[in-house]
């Protein structure tokens, strides 16, 4: 038919596009017409391949030249009406030749492949299974032409017919669903190389997500073949060990902003993953677990916050939160089962009530919910003696809603009905159907409190309803009568202050009337006495009387001491004040302890220092130093705490004894500031300003603070790159000082890059001169006037120390005139005349000969002129940059101040002695101590023998310290410099100075307020020090942990302790495997019941997870053994316990590696250094795979070697990943370099290559988070080594597949085409089959190989029998 007959044409041009569809029928027609014999016999005849035939050569050209001359928009128009006409036939020969058409248009380019398979899979109809079975064989033969995106489309448009599919099918028709089934298996197999396998997969699983929606099961045998393909890949990314990691908080990465605990709460608080692989069910499921455990611990609504990615403010109820919290109860309700000790149970439910109170005041967990739940879970159990507790938790909660105090808003009074009434008589009908009523209790115990909580519970919602003009829809239960007319009775016959305190009534009361002033005033009067009593009592409110006081009742009370404390610094001042009741500072110390320091800080400190009333604030500063220890604050208000106290100390006319009282608070609060969260803190006030956490003058105090952030920096290895610039500069400005050079080798890399403050080289000429100086014009002056007016000019002053060494070098003794000098002197200056006083004697006296007397007259100056205090001398001495001669000079001088004299020694002797340190439980604390004062009393300004002081100066009465206690803390940085100087050339001097120290003044530790903290964080950071020195370590940790009330046995295993009391001389203990076990095992018991298990008020911890972990740290530190022994035994006792657990299945071994993962985050760098060496031996060792078993199957049992917990290798692996993601950020970012310097010239199979997919896939989301640049580099060595096994292996891989799938899943979910160059690089230089996989990460790539029409030996079969030519990229590849 010539072009200008076809019927489409016209002569004005295109036809519409419903007369193109006409007369596109009309072609079809005609070329496809049948002999009248052929019709007739249409279902009789022999179906045969005829050559071609005029009309039909016709069609190819008319569909060339329609196609060709029409906008590509119209093609799918023009398919749609050929398919139509397709599907309408019923002459197999027909059909044959159509689809042969198409086929020569998508092998000349006319027609897109694509195109053609998405209008075919449209008209795909079952009932027509002639058309069927040809349309899925011409899909087969083309859809090598289309692009993988194209694939992947094409996959989920054949599911969907597939769906709708019937699931019964004559018999007759399976042959057609088996030759669809055939095209789906040849799409998605992974030889076919048409798409990536995770596209495919990936395109399933949204179009099947869940059990609810599943294939037809013509397709579930080639979907399920590819799911399970896919497993690894899932493990790969995820682990196996994450489901079962529980974070320590305060430790674990939850205090940083962003980390890897977060769960998504659109996801049922599940763990964010990407992509959608076939995840383990214990990924995908809500993590309640690890909820619950950060929820029972102490200070975790930040953390559960930043996990759950809630708002600052929300208020949107969280149902894993209140089930967590119900959960707790019932642990409790079950403790109370088992008649544990008082103590330990009132810990217990006193951690439930804070957790309730706090959560259902955030209205992360509301009240009522929780009850429900709880009494849910209570009604099959006979939980009934713990009732009485879980009361009381209740009415902790009321009383605090009831007021201003935890309501967060204001609801309408009617509905604490429905929320917190009902709900709790649910409760109430469960636990109490006693037939009798409840007895009245007996008041001399203090359980009674807990026996009337119901009762107590009933009144207090009573008066709510009163209040609010509510009616309870309940009536007085017939149970509680009888109580609550025993406690009205009681209320009504109000004890007087005398009998007060002698029983639990006056507490029971206030927990229901704690508006009642009468009462609040008895219970004050009992601490402070009234105006007719005498003498004033001596005894503090008792421990237990505050334990039975609910929260809001500690409240008031303290608000009552607060004003009690402001009205006496109210006051007239008076030349002698009278020393405050030593019983009202130790209970309202008590009750800091409870309730945090934001009365102290926002009401009571700024009303004191505004009237000048120095007794009473001296009285606030020793509390804080000696009793805040215990206080569980934020570090937010631990810096605000520095700020106010560093505005006092600028204040020039204090009196001395209070700028001591100051200084001794500072440098106790900024030693309790290692922990991991202060350097969050810091950063964020580093932010705004610095300078405000520091002190303008005390170049000492801001040498702690920085020693203090560069130790917690090296623990907690923390990123410190955008902050800490700031924080040196303002530390520089404030005090320019510079460090020793043995102190600056421990710091951390970052310090190392910021200039520290040098002297001239001449500074000490400089100085010498300068003392000449003003020696000459002191004795030039003539008179006392003079005298005074010269050296009180600050140039002068800055000396005068000097003059006075000068002085009583010469004379032998101080004039009066200078002592009066000293006495004028303003406090906040006496530091830098010390250190100029310091460094003069040190640079002035290099001869040994002369240390005695030097250190004799350093010990007049502190103890016969009291012209320094002795903890602010050795404070300066050992943070002066001294090194070599200029160190042994001073630690000589300071060894005989220390170790000769015996003045302090028998302080501390006497001390020691006769004051024991747990105040909260001696009573007559304040009596004993008042003994050493009468014995050893102490002043802070000049004195001499016969010469007394001016009047007018007077010592402030002094409550809970002495230089005994102030001492401390400036012994544990004679201890950690001597550490620094243990190394040298006269390391031998510097360990008997040491250990003759810690023998005379050791015992002063048992009055440490964190001595387990202390040892660890010095032998943490001395580690290098002390690794080779077996008895140096025994006897610090035994001087530390020894002189503690409850001695070593009470922190550490017995064969520990048994090394610790063993002589110096005797055998060498070396621990062996089983040791190692029972010593990490110890860390398990806390991670299976996280309740309390002792009073933790006033102990260091907050809790048994933080005690635990740093008592076995504290222990493995202390083996007399190098960190590499100690860490290869801890790894062999990790693979023997996990061998023994092995019948127990994997749970308990995956806990043991989270425990394990623990401990190695929090050990010392070269613990770290031989895992990595560990890790580094295995990947050595790994064989190559075995080889395919007969048939060509491939041996996976490979990779189950490299996963499984049980195994040496994947309990490795495993414990890697529990000690990254315990970590922060700073070990992951060593781990680019590590594989290109370490492990990438060692992989050499791809076993190996697999096992460090294995190993980097769990942080890459992390890594994609946190530092995605770091992310891009890690990618970048696993190309190079899967470049480096390809070319070893000559291209013949096994496993090639899960590393592909691997390699793609990076691509889509974290790096995109960001490493585009590189990876294309790498690609390109791949073998055959390994390229062909991976072609689609490089568009360019696939671009450049040709897509195929067809898999016949690379040819297509043209109409007539000729041959089309055509790639064979579609060709199956040979693995």
């Amino acid at each position: 038919m010539a072009t200008s007959e076809l019927p489409f044409v016209a002569s004005g041009g295109m036809a519409p596009v419903s007369q193109q569809r006409i007369n596109l029928s009309a072609i079809l027609e005609a070329s496809t017409v049948e002999s009248s014999l052929q019709s007739l016999f249409h279902g009789c005849i022999k179906r045969v391949l005829i050559p071609s035939s005029k009309p039909q050569e016709d069609l190819l050209e008319t569909m060339k030249m329609l196609l060709s001359s029409s906008p590509p928009d119209t093609h799918r128009l023009y398919m749609d009406q050929y398919m139509l006409f397709v599907a309408n036939q019923v002459n197999h020969l027909r059909v044959v030749h159509l689809f042969k058409v198409v086929s020569n248009l998508v092998a000349m380019g006319t027609l897109q492949s694509r195109l053609a398979c998405e209008v075919v899979l449209r008209y795909l109809d079952l009932s027509k299974e002639m058309v069927w079975k040809e349309s899925l064989k011409f899909i087969k033969e083309i859809i090598g032409g289309v692009d993988y995106k194209g694939c992947r489309d094409l996959t989920k448009q054949l599911l969907q017919r597939f769906d709708q599919l019937p699931l019964v099918v004559p018999e007759h028709q399976i042959p057609a669903l088996q030759q669809g089934q055939e095209l789906l298996a040849y799409i998605l197999n992974r030889n076919s190389a048409l798409m990536p396998a995770y596209f495919a997969h990936d395109e399933i699983q949204r179009q099947y997500p869940d059990k609810n929606h599943t294939p037809h099961w013509v397709c579930k045998e080639v979907i399920g073949k590819l799911r399970s393909g896919m497993v690894t890949t899932a493990e790969m990314v995820s682990g196996i060990v994450l489901p079962f990691l529980r974070p320590v908080l305060g430790v674990s990465t939850t205090y940083m902003p962003v980390n890897a605990w977060r769960l998504d709460p659109s996801k049922q608080c599940c763990y964010t993953l990407k992509g959608l692989l076939p995840y383990k069910e214990t990924l995908l499921k809500p993590q309640e677990d690890l909820i619950y455990y950060i929820v029972i611990q102490p200070n975790s609504k930040d953390v559960i916050s930043s996990i759950l990615n809630l708002a600052r403010q929300t208020s949107q109820p969280n149902q894993f939160v209140e089930e967590a919290i119900a959960r707790l109860g019932v642990v409790a309700m079950e403790l109370s089962e088992h008649n544990l000790e008082a103590q330990r149970l009132f810990e217990v439910w006193n951690q439930m009530a804070n957790i309730l109170i706090f959560y259902s005041y955030l209205q992360l967990a509301p009240f009522g919910s929780v009850l429900e739940r709880l009494r849910e879970k209570l009604y099959q159990l006979h939980y009934r003696k713990g009732r009485g507790y879980l009361m009381w938790t209740i009415l902790q909660y009321t009383t605090s809603t009831s007021t201003n105090v935890a309501a967060k808003a204001p609801q309408p009074s009617s509905l604490w009905v429905q929320k917190e009434f009902l709900p709790m008589m649910s409760v109430f009908d469960l636990l109490y159907q006693d037939k009798e009523p409840l007895p009245v209790p007996d008041t001399s115990k203090p359980s009674c409190v807990y026996d009337v909580s119901m009762a107590s519970l009933w009144i207090s919602y009573t008066k709510k309803a009163e209040a609010d003009k509510v009616t309870l829809p309940r009536t007085t239960p017939c149970l509680l009568r009888k109580q609550i007319e025993w406690i009205e009775k009681l209320n009504e016959e109000l004890p007087v202050a005398s009998i007060a305190m002698k029983d639990y009534s006056l507490p029971l009361l206030l927990n229901i009337y704690n508006s009642n002033e009468k009462l609040l005033n008895v219970l004050l009067e009992s601490t402070v006495g009234s105006p007719t009593s005498s003498p004033s009592p001596t005894t503090p409110l008792a421990c237990t009387t505050l334990n039975v006081l609910i929260m809001h009742a500690k409240v008031r009370l303290m608000d009552k001491f607060k004003n009690h404390l402001i009205k006496i610094a109210e006051v007239p001042k008076q030349a002698d004040p009278q020393p405050l009741v030593h019983a009202l500072l130790e209970s309202y110390g008590r009750l800091l302890v409870w309730l945090g320091t934001r009365n102290l800080q926002t009401q009571l400190i700024p009303a004191v220092f505004k009237t000048q009333s120095w007794h009473v604030l001296h009285a606030l500063l020793e509390l804080i130093a000696y009793r805040g220890v215990h206080l569980q604050l934020q570090f937010s208000m631990k810096f605000q705490m520095l700020q106010q106290f560093q505005t006092v100390a600028g204040v020039n006319m204090i009196p001395n004894q209070l700028f001591v009282s100051v200084e001794t608070a500072v440098l106790r609060i900024i030693k309790g500031l290692n922990t991991p969260e202060f350097l969050i803190q810091l950063a964020k006030q580093c932010a705004t300003d610095p300078k405000v956490l520091l002190s303008a003058d005390s170049e000492e105090l801001n040498k702690v603070f920085v020693l203090i952030v560069a130790q917690t920096v090296h623990i907690a290895n923390m990123d410190t790159s955008s902050w800490l610039d700031l924080f040196m500069k303002a530390v520089q400005t404030a005090t320019p000082h510079a460090w020793s050079e043995s102190a600056q080798q421990f710091f951390p890399q970052p310090f190392h890059q910021h200039c520290f403050f040098s002297l001239p080289t001449d500074h000490r000429t400089i100085l010498i001169n300068k003392v000449d100086e003003e020696l000459r014009r002191y004795k030039s002056k003539n008179s006392d006037a003079e005298l005074l007016q010269v050296f009180n000019e600050t140039d002068s002053s800055a000396f005068f120390y000097c003059v006075l060494w000068r002085l009583l070098l010469d004379t032998g003794s101080i004039p009066t005139i200078c002592l009066k000098i000293v006495l004028l002197g303003v406090p906040k200056k006496q530091g830098a005349q010390v250190r100029k006083l310091v460094d003069y004697v040190v640079y002035t006296n290099t001869s040994n000969t002369q240390l005695n007397n030097v250190a004799t007259k350093f010990n007049e100056l502190v103890w016969k002129y009291n012209i320094i205090c002795l903890d602010r001398l050795v404070l300066c001495m050992v943070l002066r940059r001294y090194d070599g001669q200029d160190a042994q000079v001073c630690f000589a001088i300071l060894r005989h101040l220390l170790l000769v004299p015996q003045e302090f020694s028998q302080r501390v002797s006497f001390f020691v002695r006769e004051v024991p340190p747990n105040y909260w439980e001696v009573p007559s604390w304040d009596q004993k101590h008042a003994v050493y004062l009468r014995q050893y009393p102490e002043t802070f300004h000049p004195s001499t023998a016969g010469i007394l002081p001016p009047p007018k100066v007077s010592t402030l009465p002094m409550y809970f310290g002495n230089v005994c206690l102030r001492f401390l803390p400036v012994l544990d940085l004679v201890v950690q410099r001597l550490l620094e100087l243990s190394d040298n050339n006269n390391n031998n001097n510097t360990i008997q100075f040491l250990e003759q120290l810690l023998d005379r003044y050791g015992h002063l530790y048992k009055f440490h307020e964190h001595p387990m903290t202390y040892l660890y964080t010095t032998m943490h950071y001395y580690e290098t020090n002390l690794s080779e020195k077996p008895h140096l370590k025994k006897k610090l940790t035994f001087t530390v942990i020894g002189s503690q009330q409850k001695g070593v046995e009470w922190y550490f295993t017995s064969e520990l302790c048994k090394h610790l009391r063993t002589p110096r001389d005797g055998p060498l203990w070396k621990p062996t495997t089983p040791y190692y076990i029972k010593s990490s095992s110890s860390g398990l018991q806390p991670f299976n019941v996280c309740v309390p298990t002792c009073n933790w008020h006033f102990g260091e911890f907050s809790g048994p997870l933080l005690f635990v972990l740093y008592t076995t740290c504290v222990e493995v530190l202390s083996l007399p053994v190098t960190a590499k022994m100690a860490s290869q035994q801890l790894l062999e006792a990790l693979y023997s316990k996990a061998t023994s657990l092995s019948d127990k299945g994997t749970d308990m071994i995956l806990t043991w590696i989270n425990a394990m993962g623990l401990l190695y985050m929090s050990l010392p760098k070269s613990f770290q250094t031989q895992l990595m060496e560990e890790l580094v031996s295995t990947i050595r060792a790994l064989p190559p795979p075995s080889p395919p078993l007969p048939g060509g199957q491939s041996t996976n049992h490979t990779l189950h070697i490299v996963t499984g917990p049980r195994g040496r290798v994947g309990c490795l692996l495993s414990m890697l990943h529990a000690f990254w993601h315990h970590s922060n950020i700073s070990p992951l970012l060593e781990l680019q370099g590590w594989l290109h310097n370490t492990v990438r010239p060692l992989v050499q199979n791809e076993m190996q290559l697999l096992f460090v997919c294995h190993l980097v896939g769990p942080v890459l989301n992390r890594l994609n988070t946190e530092r995605p640049k770091a992310l891009l580099e890690v990618v970048l060595e696993l190309y190079h080594m899967l470049q480096a096994v390809d070319t070893q292996q000559g291209g013949q891989m096994q496993c090639s597949d899960t590393i592909c799938d691997f390699l793609y899943h990076i691509k889509y979910m974290h790096i995109g085409d960001q490493i585009r160059e590189e990876v294309e690089k790498v690609v390109s230089s791949l073998q055959l089959p390994l390229k062909l996989r991976l072609r689609f990460l490089v568009p360019q790539l696939d671009r450049q190989q040709p897509a195929p029409v067809a898999v016949t030996g690379g040819v297509a079969q043209g109409i007539g029998g000729s041959l089309v030519t055509v790639p064979p990229i579609g060709d199956t590849m040979e693995m």
